[in-house]
């Protein structure tokens, strides 16, 4: 069965704030970064409080897709963030941020191709706000990690 365009943007959004959601994975216990001071628990705060605005916005896609009778499995399997386990939460740092930095590129791509879906282009902006916010504040704890060529 044929499904519109905005059916897999919708899709991708469930995945990206559920279990495709790093945030979601640290602070459900799927992720464990470490902390070992208060460097650590502020990357720590940032990532479970975008979990908590994940499971809005997902719950609000899911209810969507469910209306319309559209899968919310269209995007595959999780990542599992394995290069990134039990490192310290600033050590991992910019790695992070480069997630996040993939996921605006890759929603801002997405919110330019989806014209015709108010409702689906509405959550899309709703989940590619809060990454933007999410990266500028995770930035801000470590603003050489955005820099080309850092490690």
């Amino acid at each position: 069965m044929r499904r519109p365009l905005a059916a897999s943007h919708l899709a991708r959004i469930v995945h990206m704030t559920s279990v495709g959601s790093l945030a979601r994975a640290v602070a459900e216990g799927r992720l464990e970064l470490r902390s070992s001071g208060p460097e650590d628990e502020q990357v720590l705060s940032i990532l479970r409080a975008a979990a908590k605005d994940e499971k809005v916005v997902e719950d609000e896609a899911r209810a969507l897709a469910q209306t319309r009778s559209w899968p919310v499995n269209l995007a595959g399997m999780p990542y599992g963030w394995t290069r990134l386990e039990h490192e310290e939460a600033r050590e991992a740092l910019p790695r992070v941020i480069r997630i996040f930095e993939r996921e605006v590129f890759e929603l801002d791509s997405d919110a330019r191709s989806l014209d015709e879906d108010e409702e689906v282009r509405s959550l899309l902006l709703a989940t590619l706000d809060g990454r933007r916010s999410q990266l500028r504040a995770l930035s801000l704890l470590a603003p050489q990690a955005t820099l080309p060529g850092a490690k």
